[in-house]
């Protein structure tokens, strides 16, 4: 008796565990169908728009091999998926591909006897944007302003890419003749914490808006790793500007 209740409870168990497993299997073949269908949709949808780009021949053999949506789910479907439904629609730029079925369980559970799946997947069409969106004409809006900002400072847009806060213009001169000296923008000079050049050097290394000298240029603390973003992206990330160049 203990060994029959035993051998139930572990066949429940497996059902239980196996169940989910399989809806996930079936849905990942599902996702994958899908965005394979959506990215020919993409590049069709790219010779329409821009046909000097692409060339006949190359767009035939997507046309001939492109699936509807009743083929794509014959591919893939079984007797675990109750009223399916799949349809492909496009809106503006964007393709999307939506699955809905009904997973049925082996044995009704809490009085239900499948659960409710549906898989979506979307691509925007003429893969990606426009390719010349960034040229503007008459009638479009002005070219959006760039700042930069380096990864020493990040909460600092600078408006010049020259500005003595993130360019690396070096100077040189023997160690003695500028340790101790004062600084333009305030402070004076003293030796690199990092590279620690010594005081007798012939020949150290500094910024102009610096206050510490270097024993070679390619001290880390003298590189100044810079990206670009527009003016508005920054101002929204909480940045502000440059007291030097931001003015």
């Amino acid at each position: 008796m203990e060994a029959a209740l035993s051998m139930t409870l572990f066949l429940l168990c497996g059902f239980l565990l196996m169940t989910p497993l399989l809806i996930l299997s079936r849905n990942l073949r599902g996702s994958v169908l899908m965005e394979e269908k959506l990215r020919k949709l993409s590049i069709l949808k790219y010779g329409e728009r821009f046909p000097s780009l692409l060339r006949p021949d190359s767009l035939s053999p997507l046309l001939l091999d492109l699936p509807e949506d009743e083929e794509l789910l014959s591919s893939f479907s079984d007797r675990g998926m109750k009223q399916a439904v799949l349809r492909t629609e496009s809106e503006g730029d964007m393709i999307r591909c939506s699955l809905r079925y009904d997973a049925a369980l082996p044995f009704p559970f809490l009085l239900q006897r499948s659960i409710p799946q549906e898989l979506i997947a979307g691509r925007r069409a003429f893969v990606g944007a426009d390719p010349a969106r960034w040229k503007k004409t008459a009638g479009n809006e002005a070219e959006e302003s760039l700042v930069y900002i380096s990864v020493l400072r990040p909460d600092v847009y600078h408006l010049s890419r020259d500005c003595s806060y993130i360019s690396n213009a070096f100077l040189s001169c023997p160690a003695r003749q500028i340790d101790g000296r004062p600084a333009r923008y305030g402070g004076r000079f003293s030796p690199c914490r990092s590279c620690r050049p010594s005081p007798d050097s012939p020949l150290v290394y500094y910024t102009e808006a610096g206050r510490r000298y270097h024993s070679s240029p390619d001290c880390p603390a003298m590189q100044s790793y810079v990206s670009t973003t527009t003016l508005e992206r920054a101002i929204a990330a909480g940045r502000h500007p440059c007291i030097r160049c931001g003015r």
